[in-house]
């Protein structure tokens, strides 16, 4: 780690804030980024969309990420349940919905017959007839 640490300072790249992988040729980003294993890898693509387009503008470090995610998945796949298919989907949506009845109604149903109704509840100021 020293070494990279010296390199940096000699090519006056090693300074807070700075994005040596930016200030780098393409060439010499993607060698670094290929040295990384594959959950480094991961992680680093994260950092930038820089960083990301580096990390997928080669063919092996693609392949390489692609199988560690199916490693992952193979290995997450007793716990996972299984991933729905179009098929299952089209079954699920396809069936009719049960009905299920309501003890209560949730919210009163307002009809012409109701208590309710026979109190004026407009807005509009009534008019008293005096004879």
């Amino acid at each position: 780690m020293d070494s990279f640490r010296q390199l940096m300072t000699v090519m006056g790249v090693y300074h807070k804030g700075i994005d040596f992988i930016r200030e780098l040729p393409v060439e010499l980003s993607q060698i670094i980024l290929s040295k990384l294993d594959t959950q480094s890898l991961l992680n680093a693509a994260q950092v930038s969309k820089k960083w990301l387009s580096i990390s997928k503008s080669t063919w092996s470090s693609r392949q390489r990420v692609r199988r560690h995610i199916r490693r992952r998945n193979r290995r997450l796949a007793p716990v996972l349940p299984p991933p729905l298919t179009a098929q299952s989907t089209i079954r699920v949506l396809s069936k009719p919905m049960k009905l299920v009845p309501q003890t209560k109604t949730p919210y009163p149903i307002l009809s012409n017959n109701s208590k309710s109704s026979k109190r004026d509840t407009s807005t509009k100021p009534k008019k008293l007839i005096r004879i």
